[in-house]
């Protein structure tokens, strides 16, 4: 098991900053064998002794960097649908040479069907656009295609998902708060965004208590404690 994956370890790097009061200690729920995927800055935990074989596979958040999904479709042959409606994300993947189990769609997640405003980060040099309205790029915001997750799945005749990767530069607790009763993910993989200065722990906190109460058991967090995996056991 090599560093990123040792839960001790990670717990021992994140106690600076649960000291600073910018993360805070979760206790882990489940104890399975993991592994991580993806590049250093874009990955993710799973446990493969709970992975189905050819699982689906929606990640949500994708930008300049698909190593994760690559990685899950070569580990156990997963069949992945990847959204992103970020321009710089849709002229990056159309260059890319992509295995016939990845399926891009330039859609956002969102807790209603419709139209929404991106706004992209303040820095011209980097990829990750919100729905979060970011008042210094107001000016440069435009308009996506947003959809619920029911209504993605109707559209590619999915009624359970094997893996939700949600990486949504902070919209995640605005989804998290309306999504009901109810999540078809056997794993969740999250990567809260506390570090925003309009966020804060408190956000994070009742996400993973929201994602408790669905069924959801933690497993992992990374060492920087952005990145969460749960699993539905």
């Amino acid at each position: 098991m090599n560093l990123s994956e040792n839960r001790l370890v990670n717990i021992m790097l994140r106690f600076p900053r649960m000291i600073r009061k910018r993360d805070f200690y979760t206790p882990y729920q489940v104890h399975y064998p993991l592994k991580t995927l993806g590049n250093k800055d874009a990955a993710w935990t799973v446990i493969p002794k709970l992975m189905p074989a050819k699982p689906i596979v929606y990640s949500v958040g994708v930008g300049l960097d698909i190593s994760f999904d690559l990685e899950m479709i070569e580990e156990f042959d997963a069949q992945v649908f990847a959204f992103d409606p970020t321009p710089k994300s849709i002229n990056w993947l159309a260059t890319q040479p992509l295995p016939d189990t990845f399926t891009f769609h330039p859609l956002a997640l969102a807790h209603y069907n419709g139209e929404a405003e991106f706004f992209p980060p303040e820095n011209p040099e980097h990829v990750s656009a919100t729905l979060l309205n970011r008042m210094a790029t107001a000016s440069q915001s435009y308009t996506v295609q947003v959809r619920t997750l029911q209504s993605l799945m109707q559209m590619l005749g999915h009624k359970h998902i094997d893996v939700l990767k949600l990486d949504i530069e902070g919209a995640e607790y605005l989804w998290l708060d309306n999504i009901g009763e109810s999540l078809p993910a056997s794993f969740l993989l999250i990567e809260f965004h506390h570090r925003f200065a309009d966020m804060g722990l408190h956000k994070t906190k009742q996400a993973v208590n929201k994602i408790q109460s669905l069924g959801y058991k933690l497993a992992f967090v990374s060492a920087i404690g952005e990145e969460y995996t749960f699993v539905k056991v």
